[in-house]
């Protein structure tokens, strides 16, 4: 059963990386569209110096992977190893082989640009939640993200928000601002597949866990997760035997992590994963109330 589910997380991240570089390839790239991430560098640097696309790729995949050793440790590298391999060998060969005009784009037919961008961008969505789904990451700047966040408690959302931001600024430097805008719009759709797919419109989760093991995976989520837990005690309804329920928030990167684990040390616990709409406090989204103004109301008399 763990073999199965092995190979079949395997399959999905090399299966979302090669949809990832179709869209790069047949999408993106014919209509220098610059949506972000290494795909969207190496098309400027291919319009700046005429340096090949894909050798950039496999450039910079190789080189956040070894930043990310470096930084992340090898816990990260092994979830980004496959992504680094497969994807620039994906572009590699569809570009050599096939070729990007396979779709048959014209560049100066502004609504193939518009196609091309929602569309290629919905296809970087499903691969990049493909990934995530199967406990994957597509490496590249993810690596500045998460080590952001590590040694400067960065939010990942807004260095990932402001890495894409110089790259579309620099691809409306390149080929205009129109071209930008294309990039944004494809930009905002992958982020709406990710979302979509892989937690609907929440980015977090509620995990609650009933196990004859409650220690381990609560040393797992404290240790390994760096997250905070509440244990409670409750009596089983059918047994009537004494349990410790254990109730965890989680973020989406971390859904994947926890739920392997449990699966490892206790395969025949209980656990249910809930979408939340918003979680507020340590870890998570600070906790901030509006409070109503008092500008204009009269004082209550005296």
């Amino acid at each position: 059963m763990l073999k199965n589910s092995w190979i079949q997380n395997l399959s999905m991240i090399i299966f979302g990386n090669i949809l990832l570089a179709v869209a790069a390839t047949f999408f993106l790239i014919p209509l220098n569209i610059v949506n972000g991430g290494m795909n969207g560098i190496a098309i400027v640097v291919y319009a700046w110096i005429e340096f090949p696309i894909d050798l950039t790729t496999a450039i910079l995949a190789w080189g956040f992977f070894l930043l990310g050793y470096l930084l992340l440790g090898k816990s990260f590298s092994l979830r980004t190893i496959l992504a680094t391999i497969t994807y620039p060998i994906a572009v590699f060969i569809l570009l050599r082989f096939v070729g990007p005009n396979l779709i048959g784009f014209d560049s100066s037919n502004s609504t193939h640009t518009l196609l091309a961008s929602i569309f290629g961008g919905s296809l970087m969505g499903v691969g990049i939640a493909m990934s995530f789904l199967a406990g994957g990451s597509t490496g590249g700047f993810d690596v500045i993200m998460l080590a952001g966040k590590k040694y400067f408690d960065w939010k990942p959302s807004i260095s990932s928000l402001l890495i894409d931001g110089v790259i579309i600024g620099l691809g409306m430097f390149t080929f205009g601002v129109i071209a930008g805008l294309y990039g944004i719009i494809s930009t905002v759709i992958t982020s709406m597949m990710i979302e979509l797919i892989f937690v609907g419109f929440s980015k977090v989760y509620l995990a609650t866990v009933i196990s004859s093991q409650p220690q381990k995976i609560n040393q797992f989520i404290i240790e390994k997760l760096e997250r905070g837990s509440t244990i409670f005690p409750a009596r089983g309804g059918y047994s009537e035997q004494p349990l410790e329920v254990i109730q965890v928030a989680i973020s989406r990167q971390e859904y994947f992590l926890l739920k392997q684990h449990i699966s490892v040390v206790d395969p025949k616990a209980f656990v249910i994963f809930t979408q939340v709409r918003s979680i507020h406090g340590l870890g998570f989204d600070p906790l901030h109330v509006a409070l109503p103004t008092q500008a204009g109301k009269k004082k209550p008399a005296k």
